[in-house]
C-alpha cells in the first residue's frame, strides 16, 4: 500500500516523493532527476541525478519501485551518522519505536547533511512533543534558530505567494532539532491512511479563525476552522505549511473554496497564508 512520504522510482529512472493521496490518485513532485552530468550519484541506480526544487505537486507517473521509511530504518538505521543514532536513542528513551527515515537516504543517497524522519502514530507524537526539550538537550541541539528561519526563507520566498506569511509559518518549526553546526532535521508527523478530498471548489480569500490545529503538525497539514459560523477544514500537501495553525489564530486564506464540503484546500504555492 502506497502512504505518505513513500519514494518512487518511474520508469526513466526518476525519484518522486508521495505527499498527496486522493479519490483520483497519487500526486507529489520529482525530487531527484536523472542526469548524466548530475552531481549525487545513487548507490541503488548506479546512476547520476541533479535535485529538483521545483516541488510543484502532480499526479504521479507510473513507477516500477517503491521506497518504504519504515523499512529503510529497520535495514539502515546502523548505516547513519553517529549523531542521528543518538537522536534515535533519544526517541526510544521515551518510548518511540514507530520510526521511518526518508529523503536522500532512503533513496540510496549518501547523507550530506542531516537525516530525515518520519514518527508514526499520535500517541508517538505527544510523546514528542511533550519531551521535545529532552530530546534537543540529549543531542546538544536547539530549537531552530533565526539564521535558519532567515535561510530558508530566502531560499523558499521566491517559490510561494508574496502575501503569505512564510516567514512566521518558518518560524513555528518548534519539532525541529538544529545542530551546532547549523543542521536542522525536522520530523514528519503521520497517523493515519488519510485520503484527501478531490478539489473542485473556487479560488477565494476569507478571514477564518482556527479551531484546531493540531494536525497541522501532520503530513498532509490539517486544521479545522471556523468561516461564516460554519466548522470548515484547511487541507494542505504543501510542506513548507507545517504547523502553521494553532487554536485562535485568525488567517486570511487564499485558497480553494469548497462551501458544499467545508473544505478549503491549499495544494498549490499561489496559495496563501497571512497572519491577522
Amino acid at each position: 500500500m502506497i502512504e505518505f512520504l513513500d519514494y518512487v522510482l518511474d520508469y526513466d529512472d526518476n525519484f518522486w516523493i508521495i505527499n498527496n493521496i486522493t479519490a483520483e490518485g497519487i500526486y507529489g513532485y520529482m525530487v531527484y532527476k536523472k542526469d548524466e552530468n548530475g552531481n549525487r550519484y545513487n548507490n541503488f541506480t548506479k546512476f547520476k541525478y541533479n535535485k529538483q526544487y521545483s516541488d510543484s505537486i502532480i499526479k504521479i507517473p507510473k513507477y516500477k519501485k517503491v521506497y518504504k521509511p519504515r523499512e529503510c530504518f529497520k535495514n539502515h538505521l546502523n548505516e547513519i551518522p553517529s549523531i542521528w543514532k543518538k537522536y534515535v536513542q533519544a526517541l526510544k528513551n521515551i518510548g518511540i519505536d514507530d520510526i521511518g527515515i526518508f529523503g536522500s537516504f532512503l533513496i540510496g543517497f549518501e547523507p550530506t547533511k542531516d537525516i530525515d524522519f518520519i514518527i508514526y502514530g499520535l500517541d508517538n507524537f505527544k510523546k514528542y512533543r511533550n519531551n521535545v526539550k529532552y530530546i534537543k538537550n540529549y543531542i546538544d541541539a536547539t530549537s531552530i534558530t533565526d539564521g535558519h528561519i532567515n535561510m530558508q526563507y530566502n531560499k523558499h520566498k521566491n517559490n510561494y505567494s508574496n502575501q503569505c506569511d512564510l516567514k512566521k509559518i518558518i518560524s513555528r518549526n518548534w519539532s525541529g532539532v538544529e545542530l551546532k553546526n547549523g543542521v536542522l532535521s525536522t520530523p514528519r508527523f503521520i497517523i493515519d491512511d488519510y485520503v484527501s478530498p478531490v478539489k473542485k471548489g473556487v479560488d477565494a480569500i476569507y478571514e477564518v479563525e482556527i479551531i484546531d490545529g493540531t494536525l497541522s503538525d501532520f503530513v498532509p497539514r490539517r486544521a479545522k476552522a471556523k468561516l461564516n459560523g460554519k466548522e470548515f477544514e484547511i487541507i494542505s500537501p504543501l510542506w513548507k505549511f507545517q504547523s502553521f495553525a494553532r487554536k485562535k489564530d485568525k488567517l486570511e486564506i487564499y485558497g480553494n473554496y469548497d462551501f458544499d464540503n467545508c473544505v478549503i484546500i491549499l495544494d498549490e504555492k499561489k496559495y496563501s497564508i497571512k497572519y491577522i
